[in-house]
């Protein structure tokens, strides 16, 4: 079988660019190719990487895993790839090489990174620069952080805490805010011209974002209060009211087919967004048997062989949905210790409590789900 291709993708605004095909065969298994639009807790996976696969229609597979160096002694990492790279960030930022197979030091700090036709965008902390030329010049008070960039403009959150601490309403700018800015830029701008911004203040001082995503033309976040903002190009809109008092938590949006997931916590379950409303999708994922339906958290989504996989904290989860069949498989826990319970809602709970921690401490998560030549890097944390 034999596909021809051409394919113009215009000008890159930093927009995802989506299925190119799906083709059925005789034995029943699909054949596709596309590009990934994901974003996971922190880290936007490389929208310029083009994956090839064949899904079987059975569902079925079989997989095979591999325990790599870890690249860090601390209990957790996040991965990000970019230029066919991936990178671990923790106490610095370690690149895999398979030929050493081994993780090396990075010369760059940059946290998150991303390439932007010939361009390298790179967002660390307070900072995004272009080619390593700055774009921003620091905020009179405040910071400016969490940036991301689609359909032309730069997105990031501005926040001053007016020297006090803690998550509460907005009253006035001098006792603190958290603001939301939609900024048109091209690289060949320079600078970005903060006048032309489209800005909203929303209502709780520490809003921050875990993800962002692209639904058609508009760009979606979500913080970590539950206000989940919305920007057509022009203007923004809240779809869901953030609330102090209230866990509502997405920490990874990811375009599927005609829709925008949303990863959630406390539910550890899927929501959908497809223009209007964000929904909850019941049972996607499912629960692993024998642990406690509270308190979940899907953190992580994939695509990778063509189907969607997802993973999910406290327990470490890793799940796959064939879209042919519509069935969630459960892959494995990335963690085997200690032995699943219902008795408790989070791992070592009785061990967290002795230590003066808090019960969800030593909770599991599936940070990144990173798709690298023909195999998927999976990191973890606890």
């Amino acid at each position: 079988m034999r596909f021809d291709l051409q394919l113009k993708r215009g000008e890159d605004r930093g927009q995802n660019f989506g299925s190119l095909f799906e083709v059925p065969t005789v034995d029943g298994s699909v054949i596709g190719a596309g590009f990934q639009g994901v974003y996971n807790t922190y880290h936007r996976t490389d929208r310029h990487v083009l994956q090839f696969f064949k899904r079987p229609g059975s569902g079925g597979r079989n997989f095979e895993t591999q325990t790599l160096p870890r690249s860090t002694d601390l209990a957790g990492t996040y991965l990000f790839d970019v230029d066919g790279s991936v990178y671990s960030s923790s106490e610095d930022v370690r690149r895999w090489d398979s030929s050493s197979q081994r993780w090396v030091v990075d010369p760059s700090d940059a946290r998150e990174r991303m390439r932007l036709g010939s361009s390298l965008l790179s967002f660390t902390g307070g900072s995004a620069t272009c080619d390593g030329v700055s774009l921003l010049s620091a905020p009179d008070r405040g910071i400016y952080h969490r940036f991301f960039y689609a359909h032309g403009h730069l997105f990031f959150y501005h926040t001053y805490w007016a020297e006090q601490s803690g998550y509460r309403l907005h009253t006035t700018d001098d006792e603190g805010f958290s603001k939301l800015y939609a900024c048109p830029w091209r690289p060949k701008d320079g600078l970005v011209d903060l006048t032309q911004a489209k800005v909203i203040t929303v209502p709780v001082v520490g809003e921050v974002p875990f993800s962002y995503g692209q639904y058609k033309e508009e760009v979606l976040t979500c913080s970590n209060i539950g206000g989940v903002y919305v920007f057509d190009g022009e203007s923004w809109r809240t779809i869901v009211e953030p609330e102090i008092d209230t866990s509502y938590q997405v920490y990874s949006m990811m375009n599927f087919y005609d829709r925008l997931l949303l990863a959630q916590y406390p539910t550890g379950q899927l929501f959908e967004y497809a223009g209007t409303e964000v929904s909850l999708i019941g049972g996607w994922p499912p629960v692993m048997e024998g642990v406690s339906t509270q308190a979940r958290e899907a953190q992580t989504m994939a695509i990778y062989g063509g189907e969607l996989y997802v993973g999910v904290w406290p327990w470490g989860e890793l799940w796959r949905l064939n879209p042919d069949s519509r069935e969630w498989t459960f892959v494995r826990r990335m963690i085997s210790q200690p032995p699943a319970t219902d008795k408790t809602n989070h791992p070592y709970e009785e061990e967290s409590a002795a230590a003066g921690l808090v019960a969800n401490q030593w909770g599991q998560r599936v940070t990144s789900l990173v798709p690298h030549g023909a195999g998927m890097l999976i990191s973890t944390s606890a």
